[in-house]
């Protein structure tokens, strides 16, 4: 990678690391001042978190289940297998 590059990631790095210890400092009283001053519209910022972490759970819950499935499936075939293999 060329060094240019290499030094401007991690500028990037750095201020992106100063933000979140800003952040992090920060009041949750300026933080709501900030971001009403900046124009968000705070319950429509938090319906769209709400809606990203919903959206995961169901996205877990499904590789969840679906790997059972497998799992069953799996299971169910092995099962027959030695069944047949013994008879």
């Amino acid at each position: 990678m060329p060094k240019k590059q290499q030094d401007y990631r991690d500028e990037l790095r750095e201020v992106m690391n100063a933000l979140a210890e800003a952040a992090a400092e920060a009041s949750d009283d300026e933080l709501l001042a900030e971001a009403q001053e900046g124009g968000f519209d705070l319950e429509t910022e938090a319906e769209s978190v709400r809606a990203v972490l919903r959206r995961s759970v169901d996205k877990l819950r499904k590789r969840k289940l679906e790997q059972a499935r497998r799992d069953y499936e799996i299971a169910s075939f092995n099962s027959i297998y030695k069944e047949v293999l013994s008879s």
